[in-house]
Parts: C-alpha cells; sequence; structure tokens
C-alpha cells in the first residue's frame, strides 16, 4: 500500500480471529473490543474491554496509530510524549483531518 499508492496505512481496527474463527475487531481509537451477537446474527453489537491475551497487540497497535497521527498534528504530539490520554473525540477529529488532506489513509486489517 505504500509503495504501490504511495499511501500512509493507518489501521484502525484489527480483527478478532480470521475466517471461520472471526469472532469481533478491537476498536483501536476507544480501546474496545466489539464483537457481533450470534442470535441475531450480527444485528445487536456488544462493545466491552479488550481480552487480556489481546491488550498487548491491541497497545502495540494503537501506538503506532497515535505516533503517525502525531507526525501530522502537533497537539496530539505533545499529549503522546507527555504520556497523557488522548481524548477519543480529538484523536477522531485529527485522523479525519488527516485522511482529508491525504496525510493518512484509515484502513481495516
Amino acid at each position: 500500500m505504500e509503495k504501490q499508492l504511495k499511501a500512509n496505512p493507518v489501521p484502525l481496527y484489527l480483527p478478532i480471529g480470521s475466517e471461520n474463527d472471526f469472532s469481533g475487531i478491537i476498536d483501536l481509537i476507544n480501546m474496545k473490543k466489539i464483537t457481533f451477537d450470534s442470535q441475531d446474527y450480527g444485528e445487536t453489537l456488544i462493545v466491552s474491554e479488550i481480552d487480556e491475551s489481546l491488550l498487548e497487540t491491541a497497545h502495540a497497535w494503537r501506538e503506532n496509530l497515535i505516533d503517525k497521527v502525531s507526525n501530522y498534528d502537533e497537539e496530539i504530539m505533545d499529549l503522546f510524549f507527555n504520556e497523557e490520554e488522548i481524548p477519543t473525540q480529538k484523536n477522531q477529529k485529527s485522523i479525519k483531518r488527516r485522511n482529508t488532506k491525504k496525510r493518512i489513509t484509515s484502513c481495516f486489517l
């Protein structure tokens, strides 16, 4: 994606499992696990905390997300380097602005 499209991909969600073992996604902006209720064929979303076994991977991918966004947003960079919490709304707005200006390309793994 980086070489062929000259894009700066930034994953926003990670899959939990794949193919027949797919069970949901991890939202890297809100750091939540989202699964689907099989009783109503996925119509109902279930938002919960990320399982301990997936937390380290989720934090690594979130750090990558924040790092790429902070390259273009000084306020987020300051919060990130000072190890302060980055408000979700501020992060979402920054991602949207960077997408619009083609600085980053949101993607889903």
